[in-house]
């Protein structure tokens, strides 16, 4: 990237950090999801420099690139929670299986127990 660009990028960022900053807060669990999109923002950012057309401000331009990153991370986190969602139900499902696996593990135990007690002569 020129060096024009990236001057631009710089001075924008110094003007705007606190702003996407805080966009980044909203969307953000803790302090280290605040960091981690704040840099995907930056490289966004970055990489759409180039194709800016300036139909807006250049600081309206970012937030809006900021906000898209915030909305497109937690799309993809709803979409996981889902999934676990969807694999807690299994998990529910399949312990309760191995509860009546389990009784009737011990329903056999109990029947072998029995059946040593018989005298040969009953156990053919």
């Amino acid at each position: 990237m020129d060096q024009k660009l990236e001057s631009i990028f710089l001075t924008a960022l110094e003007q705007n950090q606190q702003k996407l900053l805080r966009v980044c807060s909203v969307y953000a669990e803790d302090q280290e999801d605040k960091k981690d999109l704040f840099q995907e923002a930056l490289i966004n950012i970055w990489q759409a420099m180039p194709s800016f057309e300036e139909k807006s401000s250049l600081s309206t331009w970012m937030f809006r690139v900021t906000l898209n990153v915030c909305l497109r991370l937690q799309t993809k986190q709803a979409k996981k929670r889902d999934r676990f969602r969807k694999l807690d139900s299994i998990t529910i499902e399949h312990i309760s299986d191995e509860e009546t696996n389990h009784e009737e593990h011990e329903q056999l135990i109990k029947l072998r127990s029995c059946i040593k007690k018989l005298n040969d002569a009953d156990k053919q």
